[in-house]
C-alpha cells in the first residue's frame, strides 16, 4: 500500500476531548450559499409579486391561491433554502472511542447520522462515489450497476463479517477522504490493508 495522505485539510479540525478523537469537518463551499440565496429569492420574489397583491382580492380566490402555493410551489424553494443553509454552517462530527465511532451532522438536520461498535470494524478505505440506481437500496451498489459521479469519493467502513456501509458520501477529494481514513484507522489500532474497489496513492482509478 502506498503512503495515505498527511496533510490535513484546512476544514477538518481534529481534537481530544475525554480521551476521545473528535474530528471536525467543516461542510462550507460558494455553491451552497448560492442555493440559500436562490431559494430564498424565489420565496421572496412569489410572494411580493403574487400573494401580497391578492390583499384585495376576494376570500375565496386568496385561500385557493394560498392553498396552491403551499401544496406545489413552497416545497421546492423551501428544499433549496434548508440545503443551502446546512451547507453552510453545517459540520459533520465523528468521535472514536469508548468502543465506537459516531457520526452527527450538526446543528442542522441531516440524515446519516450513524455509530458503530469499534470491535466490529475491520478496515476502512475510500471508493468513487456511485451514484445509486435504486433509491431503496441500503449499501453501496456495485461498479457495473451505477456510473461514477466526478471526482467525489466515498469513505466506507467494511465490517468483520465483509459487509460494506458508507461512513461520509459525496467527499470532493480522495486526498481528504485518505486522511480521514488514515487518523481514524491510526486511532483504532488497524493496520491498513488494500480492499477491493479501494483508490489507493499508488493506483489512483479515478479519472
Amino acid at each position: 500500500m502506498g503512503r495515505k495522505n498527511r496533510e490535513r485539510p484546512d476544514h477538518i479540525v481534529v481534537l481530544r476531548e475525554h480521551g476521545n478523537l473528535v474530528i471536525l469537518r467543516r461542510w462550507y463551499n460558494p455553491g451552497s450559499a448560492i442555493l440559500a440565496l436562490t431559494g430564498m429569492v424565489v420565496l421572496y420574489s412569489f410572494w411580493y409579486f403574487f400573494l401580497h397583491p391578492l390583499s384585495d382580492a376576494p376570500n375565496i380566490i386568496q385561500y385557493f391561491i394560498w392553498a396552491a402555493f403551499i401544496l406545489f410551489f413552497l416545497p421546492l424553494p423551501l428544499i433549496f433554502a434548508y440545503v443551502g443553509l446546512a451547507g453552510i454552517v453545517n459540520k459533520t462530527i465523528i468521535v472514536v472511542g469508548k468502543g465506537s465511532l459516531s457520526l452527527t451532522h450538526d446543528p442542522m438536520w441531516w440524515p446519516g447520522n450513524a455509530s458503530y461498535s469499534t470491535e466490529e470494524i475491520d478496515q476502512l478505505f475510500v471508493a468513487p462515489y456511485k451514484r445509486r440506481v435504486n433509491p431503496a437500496k441500503k449499501h453501496h451498489v456495485a461498479e457495473q450497476e451505477a456510473p461514477q459521479v466526478g471526482h467525489m469519493v466515498d469513505l466506507l467502513i467494511q465490517n468483520t463479517s465483509g459487509k460494506v456501509m458508507t461512513l461520509i458520501k459525496r467527499i470532493p477529494s480522495k486526498e481528504e477522504a485518505q486522511y480521514l481514513e488514515r487518523i481514524i484507522e491510526e486511532e483504532l489500532g488497524l493496520k491498513d490493508k488494500h480492499v477491493e474497489g479501494e483508490i489507493s496513492p499508488q493506483n489512483e482509478n479515478l479519472p
